[in-house]
């Protein structure tokens, strides 16, 4: 995975995606890399009419869309 990438949510429960739809996420549309920090964390950005809006994510609860990511592939 690299900054660029087209990434979804994998969600581990249906409640963790309801807290995330709650606090105003949009779970359910694809959004782009920003950042990838050295200790497994993603920042990835979605473009909404106020702006971007970022969270940090695990690289793990991450799914690539445009191509098969190495980090996908590859185990740490």
């Amino acid at each position: 995975m690299k900054a660029g990438d087209l990434v979804k949510v994998k969600w581990a429960t249906p409640a963790s995606q309801r807290r995330a739809e709650a606090m105003g996420a949009p779970v359910t549309e694809p959004g782009l890399v920003l950042e990838i920090s050295n200790h497994g964390t993603v920042v990835v950005g979605w473009s909404i009419q106020e702006g971007l809006l970022a969270y940090e994510f695990l690289i793990s609860n991450l799914e690539c869309l445009n191509h098969p990511c190495v980090a996908d592939n590859e185990e740490n």
